[in-house]
C-alpha cells in the first residue's frame, strides 16, 4: 500500500500550508480589529491557535518519520492527533462562516479596512474547510485500512504507516517454499562404484 504513504505525506504538507495561511490571516485580523475596535473575533483567535498547532506538528511528524520511527509516527497517535486537528479546523471554519452569515456574506462596508477583514474572513473560512476535508479524509482512510489489516499484524496500532504498509510488495517475494512433484522431479543418476578386490 505505497499509496497510503503518499496520501499521508500530501495531507500533512497540505495541512501545514493551510495552517500557515489560516495563522497569517487570523493574526492580521486580530491586529486590524484591535486597532479599529479594540477587540477581536473568536474565530480569528481560534485560527491562530490551530494554525500554530498545525505548523508545528505537521512538519515535525514528517521529519521524525523520515529520520526515525518514534511514538509520534504510530498509527494510533496519528489518528488521535490528526482527528483533533481536523476538528479544530472545522470549528474555526464554521465559526468564521457563521460570522460571514451574519452579514449575508457581503463585504460592502464603507471602510476599506473592514472590507479587507471581511475578505480575509472569507479566505480563512475556505482554507480552514480545505484543511478539514483533507485531514478527515486521511484519518478515515487510515482508520479503515488499519482495521482491515489488524489481523495481519499484532502491532499495527503501535507502528508507523511506512513500516506497516510501505514497501509491502517488495517484501513479499517468495513467501511460500517451492514444492516439487515426484512425477516431475528430475532424476539424478549416479555411476556405480567399482568393486574393490580383496586379496
Amino acid at each position: 500500500m505505497f499509496w497510503l504513504g503518499i496520501f499521508r505525506l500530501t495531507t500533512l504538507i497540505w495541512a501545514a500550508v493551510c495552517g500557515i495561511i489560516v495563522l497569517a490571516l487570523g493574526a492580521h485580523m486580530i491586529s486590524e480589529t484591535q486597532q479599529l475596535f479594540s477587540e477581536y473575533t473568536d474565530y480569528s483567535a481560534l485560527g491562530v491557535a490551530v494554525g500554530v498547532l498545525t505548523f508545528v506538528s505537521a512538519p515535525t511528524m514528517i521529519a521524525l518519520d523520515f529520520f526515525m520511527s518514534t511514538f509520534t509516527s504510530w498509527i494510533s497517535v496519528e489518528l488521535g492527533w490528526l482527528s483533533l486537528l481536523w476538528i479544530l479546523f472545522l470549528a474555526a471554519g464554521a465559526d468564521a462562516a457563521n460570522g460571514l452569515n451574519n452579514i449575508d456574506n457581503q463585504c460592502d462596508f464603507v471602510l476599506n479596512e473592514v472590507n479587507n477583514i471581511c475578505h480575509e474572513t472569507q479566505a480563512m473560512t475556505a482554507f480552514a474547510f480545505l484543511a478539514w476535508i483533507a485531514l478527515m479524509a486521511y484519518t478515515i482512510t487510515l482508520l479503515v485500512v488499519a482495521i482491515l489489516n489488524g489481523d495481519a499484524s499484532t502491532n499495527v496500532w503501535t507502528s508507523s504507516v511506512r513500516d506497516t504498509f510501505g514497501g509491502a510488495s517488495a517484501k513479499s517475494g517468495n513467501q511460500y517454499p517451492m514444492t516439487t512433484n515426484a512425477a516431475t522431479a528430475p532424476v539424478v543418476y549416479s555411476q556405480p562404484r567399482p568393486a574393490t578386490e580383496t586379496v
